[in-house]
């Protein structure tokens, strides 16, 4: 892995939209529902908005965590939502009736990130969610009926960021121990443990350069030591 530092980009960009929130907003995420492009954020109003970003226009907030929601992730159908907060739930919401569908409970601390998957994952099941949370854990969801699949027992402090790999069946976590790590999503087990930051994980990310080859796998990873690291990931 190599640690990547700033440089000077002669790209040039410039925000289209400025829509204004009357509260901290902690997380974000762009989807597509019906041919028109949305935008979801959570906010520590303890809701999430619904926005149409062609006209940006508030168009549903979703009620029903107790305080602040720190995440929130769509689904790939644009129909299912996902947030988490510091109230220590995962909910699900129905986009198309803005209704919570699900309140999942099982963390202890407050949850700080989420991911939905199972698009990919043989037809087992296309209703499943990952979260991550300040009691050191991350849990595997069955969205369907609201139930833990597994608990991810591994890092020593919290838990801040997590991402899905496309083949649905592994996942990377990064934490306030300067660590991350890559799991077995079908066991729940640690496959590799990832060191080189000296302070807390942040943000975490991958992509797998051959769709075909899920065993062949870059991520990157962003922490508050100021330093952003790429590593190659390689799986028997």
């Amino acid at each position: 892995h190599h640690p990547l530092s700033s440089a000077a980009s002669s790209a040039a960009a410039a925000a289209v939209s400025v829509w204004i929130n009357p509260r901290f907003v902690y997380g974000c995420k762009l989807f597509v529902y019906n041919g028109a492009c949305m935008a979801l954020t959570a906010s520590c109003d303890n809701t999430l908005v619904v926005w149409d970003v062609a006209t940006g226009r508030v168009q549903h907030v979703l009620r029903g965590h107790t305080d602040d929601v720190n995440c929130c992730d769509v689904t790939i159908s644009g129909t299912r939502a996902l947030s988490g907060s510091n109230d220590t739930t995962l909910r699900q919401w129905n986009l198309v009736t803005n209704e919570c569908t699900c309140c999942m409970t099982g963390h202890d601390e407050f949850v700080s990130c989420c991911v939905a998957f199972g698009n990919n994952n043989n037809g087992n099941n296309n209703n499943m969610a990952l979260s991550g949370s300040g009691d050191c854990t991350l849990r595997v969801w069955n969205v369907s009926t609201g139930q833990t699949q597994h608990v991810l027992r591994g890092h020593t402090q919290g838990v801040f960021c997590c991402c899905v790999f496309h083949d649905d069946l592994k996942a990377l976590s990064g934490s306030s121990d300067e660590r991350l790590i890559v799991w077995n999503l079908v066991n729940g087990q640690a496959l590799q443990t990832l060191y080189g930051h000296t302070d807390s994980v942040s943000c975490c990310a991958i992509l797998t350069t051959n769709t075909t080859d899920t065993n062949n796998v870059k991520a990157i990873s962003g922490s508050l030591d100021k330093t952003l690291r790429v590593w190659d990931l390689f799986f028997e």
